[in-house]
């Protein structure tokens, strides 16, 4: 078995599925615990309430997504990745994750969700309507 599964074999371990509130990805690269397999098993997680992350080749938002429906996650945090030279990062993680208290640690303010809200007030209405498009292309 090679290094990435012996690591993450505690994922398979039912014992820990209500104990563990934080997990740490570090030098994974993200492609590989965003895959749909590992995040079914994390799902299983029920206290999980913080994620972080270093040194995962992290650099797109796209690749942050992945994690949103992971449940009740209320502090990410992102370091020594590519994206964290995103000054939109922690807006975009405000939006994305509705339940989001802190961001590195830090506490997130009322001012912070109120700016995530304009920045990215249209993000969704810009997705769907490029799906439409696709949809209507393809008619």
């Amino acid at each position: 078995m090679n290094i990435f599964g012996n690591a993450l074999e505690v994922l398979d371990q039912k014992e820990f599925y209500d104990i563990i509130i934080d997990i740490h990805f570090e030098f994974f690269n993200i492609d590989l615990i965003s895959n749909k397999r590992i995040l079914e098993k994390i799902k299983n997680f029920t206290k999980l309430a913080k994620l972080s992350f270093s040194k995962n080749n992290l650099h797109s938002f796209y690749q942050i997504i992945k994690f949103e429906d992971l449940g009740e996650i209320n502090n990410i945090v992102i370091k020594n990745n590519d994206i964290c030279s995103s000054n939109l990062l922690k807006f975009f993680l405000l939006y994305r994750f509705q339940n989001l208290k802190y961001f590195n640690n830090e506490e997130i303010g009322p001012k912070d969700i109120s700016v995530a809200k304009k920045l990215f007030e249209y993000f969704d209405k810009c997705i769907s309507m490029n799906e439409n498009r696709s949809k209507d292309v393809n008619k």
